[in-house]
């Protein structure tokens, strides 16, 4: 299934604002010989310093961890969530790792060593992924060239090639992936089989990450308010079930009240041209189109106007910047 990058994003992103998923995700799927110096949680670092534009199409999350012998490295986690896998996630990495390092030798005013920076990618889309996990290996060149190119390798957990069982210890790590790992893999044929069998790997989950696991299910798997109640009412205990139908009604309210905005903000653009016609003839392509993208307040502005307004350009002008 095809869905909005921004919605694997927010979940992935809320799994890792969870000490104990994150520490596991690091502890399970880094180098062996790099995870067993980790000392504790790994902190969440902030990462504003990630241009906008990229913000919006990949989920970053950066951790500082304590390492043996006092000192510190950066890892950086990015889940990659496009229906397949990218050739160019090594040039995505390289990007945020420069800007992580430019921004740490700011604060460091360019003196000392940076820390060590160790790039993880997260992959749940449906097909396996089969491009190389090293930056190199997008470069044209020549074995003898090789040595003296720039390259580095990333950690990837590709979660549709790991058993269910198999994709963490940590009960809240396995729980979040799982529900990641089939948000691609439902079809109408299986989906409420598939639906049914996730929400037995949220028993025994905290309540805030079943909130959050349940919120995403019922926006990802493409499930009916009616169909996911149902299925849920098979495998759910009375508490969960209550936490199910709660969402369920924020859901449904939350999906009435875009649909009212919707209806109200086509009826006034509907208004505005019934106007403009009536007083201008019919409207060209361009300003049909302008009056469609148009925001509520906009609409009303125009109307207004459109009352008296002795042109279409005086009707339907910007407000003058000064």
């Amino acid at each position: 299934m095809d869905h909005a990058p921004s919605l694997h994003d927010n979940f992935f992103r809320a799994l890792m604002e969870r000490p104990k998923a994150a520490g596991a995700l690091l502890r399970e799927r880094l180098p062996p010989t790099i995870a067993k110096q980790l000392i504790g949680d790994p902190v969440l670092v902030d990462g504003t310093f990630v241009d906008e534009n990229m913000r919006k199409s990949q989920s970053d999350r950066l951790f500082q961890v304590a390492l043996r012998g006092e000192r510190s490295a950066f890892i950086y986690c990015l889940v990659e969530h496009k229906s397949a896998p990218d050739p160019r996630v090594a040039l995505q990495l390289l990007r945020y790792l420069v800007r992580v390092w430019e921004r740490l030798d700011r604060q460091a005013k360019g003196k000392g060593l940076l820390p060590p920076i160790l790039p993880l990618v997260v992959y749940h889309g449906e097909p396996q992924w089969s491009t190389p996990t090293r930056f190199s290996s997008m470069l044209a060149a020549t074995e003898e060239m090789r040595p003296h190119l720039l390259d580095f390798p990333f950690g990837l957990l590709d979660v549709g090639e790991v058993e269910d069982e198999n994709l963490s210890s940590e009960i809240e790590l396995r729980a979040g992936l799982i529900v990641l790992k089939y948000a691609s893999r439902v079809s109408e044929e299986n989906i409420e089989e598939v639906v049914a069998w996730v929400l037995t790997r949220l028993h025994g989950v905290p309540k805030e990450l079943f909130l959050l696991a349940v919120r995403y299910m019922l926006r990802a798997y493409r499930l009916s308010l009616e169909r996911f109640e149902s299925v849920s009412r098979r495998v759910m205990d009375e508490s969960e079930e209550e936490i199910i139908g709660s969402v369920a009604s924020e859901l449904l309210a939350k999906g009435r009240l875009e649909g009212e905005a919707r209806g109200k903000l086509q009826g006034e653009a509907t208004a505005l041209v019934l106007v403009l016609e009536r007083r201008f003839g019919p409207l060209p392509g361009e300003l049909l189109k302008r009056v469609g993208e148009a925001s509520f307040e906009q609409l009303e502005t125009w109307l207004g106007r459109a009352v008296d307004g002795a042109t279409l350009d005086t009707v339907l002008a910007e407000p003058s910047k000064h």
